[in-house]
């Protein structure tokens, strides 16, 4: 943009002159504006990528939602069965003349069967297979030098440094920042974010509901992070509008003065 724009401006500059070439400037504007638009265009598409996989984590995570709590019902149904049943055993053995001790075992077995299958219903976690061969958020990870996946105007917008100072961060770096601060990798240093690290960053493998979800908020943070750049794309093409139309205020006296 940069060449056009110092093109642009000195063709305006030129206007009234010898040297005006009023097709030029035309065409310059139209090739100004026009990879501006591009630029908004692949901001969509990348965003709509992105939103795509959010889709695709979203109903994996659902699946095995619905399995967990089919699973959480059914074990949920036997623990009710199994206490009752050890519950009329006690029962029984009291009436009969086997004494106590056969009611304490009934009643011992029964409540720990009971609550092996309450616990293990509320925290056994499922795990399906998910694959992403196309991986945009590897891309984000690793910083390549030519990125596959996010086009290359996107990609030299999310390098771009936030603030005007060396040490300042760029739109990359902020959110790599929020991935880990907002714990979608697991705490620092756990088997938990070496795994995620792996699964996330990789070609896929076995995800339970919590990655899934994890992996969803991370691509959802990554399009939010792009869609804020066509608010600068579309302020650029405004600026370059409004100059242009007063660029063509201040040429009109001239026109009548001739």
């Amino acid at each position: 943009m940069l060449p056009l724009l110092g093109r642009l401006e000195v063709l305006e500059e030129w206007q009234g002159t010898p040297q005006a070439d009023p097709l030029q400037l035309a065409a310059v504007r139209h090739e100004v504006l026009g990879r501006i638009v591009l630029a908004m265009s692949e901001v969509s598409s990348t965003a709509g990528k992105a939103a795509c996989e959010i889709e695709r984590t979203y109903q994996a995570a659902d699946r095995l939602r619905a399995g967990e709590q089919a699973r959480v019902k059914q074990q949920t149904l036997w623990a009710i069965i199994i206490g009752a049943a050890a519950a009329m055993a006690a029962g029984g053995v009291s009436l009969s003349d086997a004494g106590s001790s056969a009611e304490g075992v009934a009643s011992l077995a029964g409540g720990f069967i009971a609550g092996v299958l309450g616990v293990t219903a509320l925290h056994q976690e499922g795990e399906e297979t998910f694959d992403h061969p196309n991986n945009i958020l590897r891309e984000v990870w690793v910083h390549p030098d030519q990125p596959r996946y996010i086009p290359p105007s996107i990609w030299l917008l999310l390098k771009q440094r936030i603030e005007e100072d060396a040490e300042s961060r760029s739109f990359l770096d902020e959110l790599l920042k929020s991935w880990r601060q907002e714990g979608r990798l697991g705490s620092p240093g756990s088997k938990t974010a070496d795994r995620r690290s792996t699964l996330f960053f990789g070609p896929g493998g076995s995800y339970t509901t919590s990655d899934l979800v994890a992996r969803a908020q991370m691509l959802d943070m990554l399009r939010a992070k792009i869609l804020v750049m066509n608010q600068h794309l579309e302020r650029l093409i405004r600026e370059v509008m409004i100059h242009t139309a007063m660029r063509k205020q201040s040429w009109s006296p001239a026109r009548k003065n001739r």
